[in-house]
């Protein structure tokens, strides 16, 4: 049985807020599953790689000291 539902993307957040939180995450598995299975174009996987780049920069090298990263003791 197919059912083709007219519906904006406001109306599906609306709906998708009403849901468990059991029902969130069955939701989020079959998505993450069905998007993965879709062949993706190369710009749609460059956009997808460059949303997962962390938005800020860091400042600074690490410590080579152990104490920086464990403490005055050194464990």
């Amino acid at each position: 049985m197919v059912v083709q539902l007219s519906l904006e993307y406001h109306q599906v957040i609306e709906i998708v807020s009403q849901l468990t939180d059991e029902q969130r995450e069955s939701l989020l598995a079959y998505l993450s599953q069905n998007r993965s299975q879709k062949m993706l174009s190369s710009a749609q996987r460059k956009a997808i790689f460059h949303a997962n780049i962390l938005a800020h920069t860091i400042l600074e090298e690490p410590s080579v000291r152990r104490e920086d990263w464990y403490g005055d003791d050194g464990r």
